[in-house]
């Protein structure tokens, strides 16, 4: 106290610095520290007046000896203290930080790694501080500078923010960041005694200050897939905006939360550590990063956290993510199909649910497919086989989540197989199964799979006999509502096909009521297709099989000839033919239980 007694130039010593003394107030004066070569205890002295008549600085010693003197004669108007001690230690070293980024807001717990952090008798403090370029609320009054003597100091508003840090060893220190009104690399300096900030000298190669980094707060909002086996490694990335971009590095963190309120659980309660681990994650840009999810023990929602520097977590707002147990897949069927693919493959099995992406995904090899539909009852799915360059075994696996896939099924790809020649070429419509025409296939590739053979005629399917790879039998089929053509007695009449509204394509059947080459009426022709897997048919459009109406036959003759054969018949129709309906050839007469080839003649 008393120091505004002393209004005459007074001045400072501290070790062998003399400096001129800034009177604060009656309780404060303000003096500067000198540099000294070593650590050492040093003098701090005040003297009230430091000027003698000529006005030239007294000695040191006449000045110390003056102002304790008066001290010591008048310590009614002498300040209380003016012979004191000040320790000088040494500069710390700070080496690195064990965070190097946080958000804007603060509350980043940093840990300052250096030496000689327990050479200080005082409380140290750690000062953060922005460049003007990074200030957020920028304006002229931003800086300012004050003249102080001959010195110039800067001061920066909004910039600074000094707080208190714990010695925790002699290389370590611990604070926590405050917030901050700028966005950027930041300095942050260390004060042993919570005054001075040490900066690295640009001779030195000692680092008494570091860079630290604060970002704004990111949003994350979305995260896909949604979903992901409990055995992990499922590739995730979570979508938003204002992502730390300019960090090297990138967390995620997965914590239980309730499917009913979607709030985080208590960690307390969670018996695995894996909760409380983050994964590394990768920055793809501003907004948007991704991370591999941990294993888990048990299926489970969890709420998805990101954080830039692996303590300050952002909780993804709107999407959750779920661990699941992969599906048990049973079988497949059909087996196989053509390599020209499109063929639909249900899978059955247990636990077949989608988790937020809709349909869910067959991979057959190398190719993937979305599902076509999904089973409401988690037990089977249907996918479409892709095309395959060539035949042969592929693999057929499932996943939920559109990533992980699961399972090992089979899938025989086969070539389609090729048609040349039916026989017969045709044959009336018979509705009694027992009573179909036979028909041989002649083509190749018959045997490339074996499963559930069809032919189909038209629209109508039927089962079918692989005889080998180049012979297929099976039988003309009641040709269902196509037979409408001959209804009125083979008067021409509206044709309506059934092929339109039933499962095959409208190009299976040939909507023919009339041959027009041969001016021919009453005759079906219907496209003949086969099927090695009971599904998928042949793409042959050229082979026909001809449904005719047997021709009505009112006399033949001769009545009767010699046993031993060789009698020339003659068989008439009455006014409406029918000879010509199929003419391959192939026209026989059964007489008393033998067949006889006829020919056709004229008229």
């Amino acid at each position: 106290r008393g120091f505004l007694n002393f209004q005459w130039y007074p001045r400072c010593q501290v070790g062998e610095l003399n400096s001129i003394a800034a009177v604060i107030s009656d309780e404060e004066v303000v003096c500067f520290s000198g540099v000294v070569k070593e650590p050492k205890a040093a003098m701090v002295k005040f003297y009230p007046n430091a000027q003698d008549a000529s006005g030239e600085l007294s000695s040191l010693r006449e000045q110390q000896n003056r102002s304790c003197a008066m001290v010591s004669s008048n310590s009614t108007l002498a300040p209380s203290v003016s012979c004191i001690f000040i320790e000088y230690f040494p500069p710390n070293e700070v080496s690195y930080l064990s965070i190097t980024s946080g958000p804007l807001v603060g509350g980043t717990m940093i840990t300052v790694f250096g030496a000689g952090f327990l050479a200080t008798k005082e409380t140290p403090k750690i000062r953060f501080r922005c460049s003007p370029a990074n200030l957020v609320h920028q304006n002229s009054s931003s800086v300012f500078s004050v003249f102080y003597g001959n010195v110039i100091f800067k001061v920066w508003f909004d910039s600074d923010r000094v707080v208190t840090a714990l010695v925790a060893s002699d290389t370590e220190l611990v604070c926590t960041s405050p917030a901050m009104s700028c966005q950027g690399v930041s300095s942050l300096s260390y004060a042993a005694n919570g005054e001075d900030f040490l900066e690295s000298p640009e001779e030195s190669n000692q680092t008494l200050s570091a860079p630290f980094l604060f970002y704004p707060l990111p949003l994350p909002l979305n995260v896909l897939p949604q979903a992901g086996p409990v055995a992990g490694n499922t590739s995730i990335t979570i979508t938003g905006t204002s992502f730390f971009s300019q960090s090297q590095q990138s967390f995620c963190r997965f914590v239980p939360a309730s499917q009913q309120t979607k709030d985080v659980v208590n960690l307390n309660n969670m018996s695995s550590n894996v909760w409380q681990t983050s994964v590394q994650g990768t920055i793809i840009n501003n907004t948007a990063l991704s991370c591999r999810t941990p294993k888990v023990d048990t299926p489970v929602m969890v709420v998805v956290s990101i954080s830039f520097n692996d303590q300050n977590f952002h909780l993804v707002e709107q999407d959750r993510f779920t661990f699941y147990q992969n599906p048990i897949l049973v079988l497949l069927y059909p087996a196989g199909g053509p390599n020209v693919g499109g063929t639909s493959v249900t899978i059955f099995g247990q636990g077949l649910q989608s988790f937020g992406i809709g349909r869910m995904y067959c991979s057959f090899g190398t190719n993937v497919v979305r599902t076509t539909t999904n089973s409401s009852t988690q037990d089977q799915i249907v996918c479409s086989s892709p095309h395959s360059p060539s035949s042969g075994i592929a693999l057929v696996s499932v996943s939920l989540n559109g990533q992980d896939f699961t399972g090992a099924l089979f899938f025989d790809y086969y070539m389609l197989p090729a048609l040349s020649a039916l026989s017969p070429m045709g044959g009336p419509p018979i509705r009694d199964p027992q009573l179909y025409t036979s028909v041989t296939i002649s083509g190749s590739g018959f045997s490339s799979f074996h499963g559930s053979a069809l032919c189909r005629f038209g629209c109508s399917v039927t089962p079918a006999t692989v005889q080998d790879d180049s012979t297929m039998l099976c039988k003309a089929p009641w040709p269902g509502r196509d037979f409408n053509l001959f209804r009125d007695g083979c008067r021409p009449s509206i044709y309506i096909s059934s092929c339109r509204f039933s499962q095959c394509d409208a190009d299976g059947c040939r909507l023919v009521q009339h041959d027009t080459v041969d001016n021919i009426t009453c005759v079906l022709d219907l496209l003949v297709q086969v099927s090695l897997n009971g599904f998928d048919f042949s793409l042959d459009q050229t082979l026909n099989f001809r449904y005719y109406q047997q021709p009505n036959i009112v006399r033949f003759g001769p009545t009767g000839g010699p046993e031993g054969g060789n009698t020339l018949i003659e068989l008439f129709t009455d006014g409406a033919g029918g000879f010509q309906r199929l003419n391959d050839g192939s026209f026989t007469l059964d007489i008393n239980g033998r067949t006889v080839v006829c020919e056709q003649v004229a008229g």
